[in-house]
């Protein structure tokens, strides 16, 4: 396990997924050679306030490496998987706090401002919440709501696709590139943006 002892200012996101944890940022802080076994890891704990100008990331939905922070958390998104992520103290999450899948949980045990909480399967928990929409994937997505055609492979074949359309409640926020409500998880993970700055400037404070 890593230990921060005191504030962490990272600039870019925070990956917690094996294999990926290579970034130099975090490497250097915790005086960690580039190319150290990053499976040895278990996690990493925060003992103060976590500040990222990315988001926290867990692309993997079976697992990874778990992050606790006593204080703050401050990001623009989080994407929690299959790792457990825990964090003490209020969290400022600008965009969107998003979940896949039942492996993880994820823990923000204080008040928590963001512009959209939406889970999916997953164990997802907030002290207060603060969110300028919330939608749980179990109880509220209309599996029939879909568009279905073909689209066209690199090799110029054709496959035969389903589109699970955005949910109605999100299609006034959502930037033009999400078309599906799987673009949701996928562009939050890719580092993307899901949500119009209209709508993040609307945000519960």
């Amino acid at each position: 396990m890593l230990v921060c002892e005191g504030d962490w200012h990272l600039d870019g996101s925070l990956l917690l997924d094996w294999p990926g944890w290579g970034d130099q940022d975090w490497l250097t802080r915790f005086d960690i050679k580039e190319g150290a076994e990053a499976f040895e890891i278990a996690g990493i704990a925060v003992i103060g306030d976590l500040r990222l100008d990315g988001s926290v990331l867990n692309v993997n939905t079976d697992g990874g490496p778990f992050l606790v922070v006593t204080g703050r958390l401050t990001a623009r998104a989080i994407a929690s998987g299959g790792a457990t992520i825990t964090a003490h103290g209020d969290a400022d999450i600008a965009e969107a706090v998003v979940s896949c899948y039942n492996h993880g949980e994820l823990w923000l045990k204080g008040r928590v401002s963001t512009t959209l909480w939406l889970q999916d399967d997953h164990m997802m928990s907030a002290g207060q919440l603060q969110a300028l929409v919330t939608f749980d994937a179990r109880e509220e997505l209309d599996r029939e709501d879909y568009e279905e055609g073909f689209r066209t492979l690199p090799d110029g074949s054709e496959q035969y696709v389903e589109v699970q359309n955005v949910p109605a409640p999100l299609r006034g926020l959502v930037v033009p590139e999400v078309v599906g409500y799987k673009d949701l998880w996928e562009r939050v993970c890719a580092e993307q943006p899901i949500l119009t700055d209209e709508a993040i400037a609307r945000r519960p404070r």
